[in-house]
């Protein structure tokens, strides 16, 4: 596959955002692959890590940002271990997902009609994804609701996890049977389980928040 390079389709900021957000210097890969080779999910993504670093370096900013392999990492730090150059990729690869989460809100409307334009937009990507399993949008759909869990009960609380997943992401009735199974198992709790000190979690949460702020 081929992509064309001129003023609109590179961002020459887009790289110095991505490592002031992570820290980490992008510019010093020099693809070995090392990182590819070892990522036990590069199979599922469409684009390989070492692809997305070099599409940092070039600046291709939205091929990266629609990629659906920045919320397919894991997080696992194998590519970090591995890496010669000492690059976080997995802080990159969360760094990613945080920038495409601000750029959603950047575009959001701002008067009642895009409002409504944009749910009549939301039901049509919602039917459209149901249809044909969009991996990226559950991906990104499954990553804010995770992160809500943790904000909200200081650690994920799996019934509410898989109520909110299956609601918001259309797929109503996915591994419904299996609920019931796994409360008599006590795989999974009923109720929340009570965490001691959850004000702290929430503070980390706030403090994330006014450093975003911060940034912008």
């Amino acid at each position: 596959m081929k992509w064309a390079l001129n003023q609109n389709t590179t961002d020459d900021g887009f790289v110095a955002r991505v490592e002031k957000t992570s820290g980490q210097n992008i510019s010093s890969c020099y693809q070995c692959g090392k990182c590819s080779a070892g990522c036990p999910v590069c199979r599922d993504m469409d684009l390989a890590p070492n692809q997305i670093m070099r599409f940092l370096q070039l600046g291709i900013r939205d091929t990266v940002l629609a990629s659906r392999t920045i919320w397919l990492c894991a997080s696992c730090q194998t590519c970090s271990i591995r890496c010669p150059q000492i690059i976080d990729l997995a802080r990159v690869m969360d760094s990613l997902r945080i920038i495409s989460q601000r750029k959603e809100m950047e575009s959001a409307p701002n008067d009642w009609q895009s409002l409504l334009a944009g749910i009549w937009n939301r039901f049509k990507e919602s039917m459209i994804y149901i249809l044909q399993m969009d991996a990226r949008s559950n991906l990104r759909c499954f990553n804010h609701i995770f992160l809500d869990s943790i904000h909200y009960y200081g650690r994920v609380f799996e019934p509410a996890l898989i109520f909110n997943y299956n609601i918001n992401s259309g797929y109503l009735f996915s591994n419904f049977l299996k609920a019931p199974v796994m409360l008599l198992k006590s795989k999974i709790k009923f109720l929340p389980v009570e965490v001691r000190r959850r004000d702290k979690v929430q503070k980390i949460f706030e403090r994330v928040k006014m450093m975003e702020r911060e940034e912008e």
